[in-house]
């Protein structure tokens, strides 16, 4: 008989359960595996037989014998009300013992101070909880959730004076009954940003010069391989107001239990987050008998951000406040500011709306439509009903640059007759000034500018519509 087979005798048979040698044996069992972890040879096979151990407690409490499964929509209520933490804890810990000893030793589980946690955790709405994975939301239910917000300081050296126009906007404002007449001149906010003095020796616009560098920076990237040499010599466009970098100072606000998705609900909290900085109304701070310690903000205008649907409602909340007495009541202090990615998400779906939407604007080889069946031939169906977001900005870019490359070879072609294509231009070697210049032209000639309106003033006969709607599209 061999030693090993001494030994397992020994473990397994029930006859030397008591026996001296076995006590013995087990006594020192933690020395003797330590004594294999150091032999190489015997070292990798306990590893794998620990992992097997745990990978087979981890299928169990993973497949349906377990009884952990169950479907979120014939969950009720009182499944949740009578689901308790604790008895999870030791239905685990019994079908996989070691791999909960395991996890508590990774965890550096403290038992003393499980109890302590979830008493300080809020209650849970369990009805909220089965509703919105069920599908079967209401109104009743979505009041109860808690909305957070956050506070920040203006910086970037803007001061209070530079915020008090609220009563400028007002005399302006298409929302004031009294209004004379003079709205705000929108057709002077293309000018709002004089050009830059640098613009006189181009001829271009601050417009036309990004337009230009587009141009020239999707050549070098997306064209032939003798552009992207180019690529690493472009410099970057000419800030025309340069945000300086700073770091702005967050506080969150607490939170807030409101329905943000209706109109009152918007109102409400905008007014509990002015209350939490530290703002209230002026005529309840001028009372003398108010405690308030407010600024008064009577002449002055307040950022609020948001999505699309936060401003839609703060809007129809000041459209039917307007004829309030007191720019309080009236809401004439909120000034909405969408962000950037609401901005994209709104100029994705006007772009929808003009050139694909109207079956009129899909009739012709220039429209984006048909741009759509060349690059997404499977998805036209999705882009003339309702293509959302990402599919949108996608097309945005693949169709744009497309469209600029066209415009590349339909300028080289005018300039240079004996070159049909990127490739024949690019084996003529041209320089990047060259490109340069082409590309202010491309600017100047295929993209829409003041001359679009001259454009449409011809006679029908004169006019070329396709060409009208490529600038918009380029």
């Amino acid at each position: 008989m061999t030693v090993a087979e001494f030994i397992i005798l020994l473990l397994t048979c029930p006859q030397y359960e008591n026996h001296q040698v076995l006590g013995n044996l087990l006594e020192r069992s933690e020395e003797i595996f330590k004594v294999f972890l150091q032999h190489l040879a015997v070292r990798d096979k306990l590893f794998e037989i620990l992992k097997d151990t745990y990978l087979q407690e981890i299928q169990y409490l993973a497949s349906k014998d377990s009884g952990w499964h169950f479907g979120a929509s014939k969950m009720s209520t009182k499944q949740l009300e009578d689901f308790s933490l604790g008895e999870v804890a030791r239905k685990m810990e019994a079908c996989a013992p070691n791999w909960w000893s395991l996890l508590g030793t990774l965890l550096n589980d403290e038992e003393d101070d499980s109890e302590d946690y979830w008493d300080k955790v809020d209650e849970i709405d369990l009805e909220g909880v089965i509703n919105a994975l069920t599908g079967k939301q209401d109104h009743s239910t979505l009041s109860q959730s808690k909305e957070r917000r956050l506070l920040f300081p203006m910086v970037h050296g803007v001061r209070a004076n530079d915020l008090k126009c609220s009563d400028e906007l007002w005399r302006r404002s298409s929302l004031n009954p009294q209004v004379d007449g003079h709205l705000l001149p929108q057709k002077q906010l293309v000018n709002i940003h004089p050009e830059c003095a640098s613009n006189s020796e181009s001829n271009l616009s601050c417009r036309d010069q990004f337009n230009s560098w587009m141009v020239l920076h999707d050549l070098c990237t997306y064209g032939p391989e003798y552009f992207h040499q180019f690529k690493s010599t472009i410099k970057d466009p000419d800030p025309i107001e340069q945000i300086p970098l700073v770091k702005t100072p967050i506080f969150a606000a607490r939170a807030m239990d409101v329905n943000n998705s209706t109109m009152s609900g918007n109102i409400r909290a905008v007014v509990e987050l002015l209350a939490q900085g530290g703002i209230s109304d002026p005529v309840v701070v001028s009372d003398e008998s108010s405690d308030t310690d407010s600024p008064d903000i009577s002449q002055y205008v307040i950022l609020i951000h948001g999505d699309l649907g936060t401003g839609e409602r703060l809007q129809a909340a000041q459209l039917r406040r307007s004829i309030e007495s007191t720019p309080w009541n009236r809401f004439q202090h909120v000034i909405f500011i969408p962000g950037l990615f609401h901005l994209k998400m709104a100029c994705a779906d006007a772009l929808w709306h003009c050139f694909i939407h109207p079956s009129a604007a899909r009739n012709n080889e220039t429209s984006l439509m048909w741009d759509v069946a060349q690059l997404r031939p499977k998805e036209t169906g999705i882009y003339t009903s309702k293509p959302g977001f990402r599919r949108m900005h996608q097309l945005i870019g693949h169709a744009g640059v497309c469209r600029r490359l066209d415009c590349w070879r339909v300028h080289i072609q005018s300039k240079r007759p004996g070159c049909n294509s990127l490739e024949e231009f690019a084996a003529s070697d041209p320089t990047l000034v060259d490109l340069k210049v082409m590309a202010d032209e491309i600017a100047h000639t295929y993209v829409a500018t003041y001359w679009l309106q001259r454009m449409r003033r011809k006679k029908e006969k004169e006019r070329n519509l396709q060409f009208e709607n490529a600038l918009l599209l380029n």
